[in-house]
């Protein structure tokens, strides 16, 4: 990761990733370093996630396949949530959900 990073950082590869999302029509927007809190409702999936992650595996060791079984019913799970009613009716059970 750190060589990564080291990679990442160097002028030509920030040129290079500049140009190639200029072509793709990819704008970057960042927020401040140490402001977690600018990322709202994404910093809420997050930790949605981190949430169901700690309560299913804890800190046991997992395969890669558990993993991706995990990561599959977290989607699952998150994006069957309802977010709002579609209607004010109350007899109404429709609901506009993320997935």
């Amino acid at each position: 990761l750190k060589e990564f990073y080291q990679w990442f950082n160097m002028p030509s590869t920030q040129a290079q990733v500049n140009h190639r999302s200029l072509q793709q029509g990819i704008q970057w927007n960042f927020n401040p370093p140490q402001s977690p809190h600018f990322g709202g409702i994404w910093e809420a999936g997050v930790r949605s996630v981190k949430t169901l992650m700690v309560k299913s595996a804890g800190a046991a060791p997992l395969t890669f396949e558990e993993l991706s079984t995990l990561f599959t019913r977290f989607e699952g799970i998150l994006n069957s949530r309802p977010l709002c009613p579609l209607t004010s009716n109350i007899e109404d059970c429709n609901y506009l959900s993320p997935g």
